[in-house]
């Protein structure tokens, strides 16, 4: 069975994605700040925070108890329209998500990634 650890499964492209995705048989473990769909393991998520993000690496990990992730998806995202909207640690707030919190999801789980993992990162502009 395919593990696979995504982001942004909730709304809009990344809602349709994991649809397609948990039609495959694969374990999915999603993060989210909401309710996840039924079928996949939702675990909190706030990308903003970078000891969100942290807590969540630890989480997926003991989720998938020891077993390579064959794919990473990084698909959350936001767009602020006040410049002055800052994450938990004082970055602005959509560098903080879109960027910040998938780098760092990506640095703490890259270990866990097996051999020829797929990683994906998507953006908007």
């Amino acid at each position: 069975m395919r593990t696979l650890v995504m982001t942004g499964g909730t709304s809009g492209f990344g809602r349709l994605a994991l649809a397609r995705l948990a039609r495959t048989g694969s374990r999915i473990v999603l993060g989210a700040r909401g309710k996840g769909p039924a079928g996949v393991t939702t675990l909190p998520l706030d990308l903003s925070s970078l000891t969100s993000v942290g807590q969540f690496a630890d989480r997926a990990a003991a989720e998938i108890a020891g077993e390579p992730i064959d794919a990473l998806i990084l698909n959350a995202g936001l767009h602020s329209t006040d410049p002055q909207a800052r994450s938990p640690d004082g970055y602005e707030l959509t560098f903080a998500t879109n960027h910040l919190g998938h780098y760092l999801l990506l640095r703490l789980l890259m270990p866990r990634l097996a051999d020829g993992a797929t990683v994906v990162v998507t953006t908007s502009g």
